[in-house]
């Protein structure tokens, strides 16, 4: 009996089961090997892309934090801090935020502390949709809470599944965890 995914298969003894990295084969008497799940390889080619969907997802979320926390920061904190008192928030709260977003896009470039920085924006990104964009705009006008709602499904995802191998995180962090999991 040969375990795979999917229903068992039976092979004959003396038989073996080899598994390869595009598909199962069993490799019989005659030297040949055999197709045992043709379904499925075309889905392999779209996981190598992974890593590269996670980059361009954290660099696409980083360069909208980024613009926002230096804004919120250096290019009109006046603006900010004027602004955070009449959403309901003491006026300090401009520097918070700016300072999450922009040491946030920061770590989000680099994939360093990916799981961490992507909780804390998300958490950020649900109280600016709650407690500002839905009581000012309501819930059937979209457009008005689409951004930080995206940011916040975005950061999540990446607080979700991590950086990738593209970053420092897979590069240290989830490397020498999977490592230790193998051990």
């Amino acid at each position: 009996m040969c375990f795979l995914p999917g229903p068992a298969i039976t092979v004959p003894p003396g038989n073996e089961c080899v598994a390869t990295i595009r598909a199962i084969h069993l490799r019989r008497e005659d030297g040949l090997c055999y197709n045992l799940r043709p379904e499925g390889n075309e889905m392999q080619m779209v996981d190598r892309l992974k890593p590269l969907g996670l980059l361009v997802l954290r660099l696409g979320v980083a360069a909208i934090f980024l613009s926002t926390g230096y804004d919120k920061l250096f290019g009109a904190p006046g603006k900010w801090l004027a602004w955070f008192p009449k959403q309901g928030f003491p006026s300090y709260f401009a520097y918070i935020a700016g300072s999450l977003e922009l040491f946030g896009g920061f770590l989000l470039v680099l994939g360093l502390l990916t799981r961490i920085t992507g909780l804390l924006l998300a958490i950020q990104m649900a109280i600016a949709v709650w407690k500002v964009s839905l009581p000012h705009s309501g819930i059937y006008n979209v457009e008005a809470y689409g951004l930080p709602l995206m940011l916040g499904v975005a950061c999540f995802a990446l607080f979700t599944v991590g950086a990738g191998m593209l970053s420092v995180d897979g590069a240290t962090f989830e490397r020498t965890g999977k490592a230790k999991a193998k051990a």
